[in-house]
């Protein structure tokens, strides 16, 4: 990791390899964030349907039973 440093302080400052790796950790946790609520729109759409399927056949066996 040390020869890595070396390596990129001669691109840029240990400060830009800070705000450059802070960049990126924003970016994963922005689109881990988006992701949790995509998927929790997926299931409250799926719930909402599984409701009135179920809500379809319950009325169907009362009304034939």
């Amino acid at each position: 990791m040390v020869n890595v440093e070396k390596t990129l302080e001669t691109f840029a400052t240990k400060e830009d390899m800070r705000v450059m790796l802070r960049d990126v950790v924003q970016a994963f946790q922005a689109a881990n964030r988006e992701s949790r609520q995509n998927f929790r729109k997926d299931i409250y759409q799926a719930t909402g349907l599984m409701t009135v399927v179920l809500g379809a056949l319950m009325g169907f066996i009362h009304y034939f039973y």
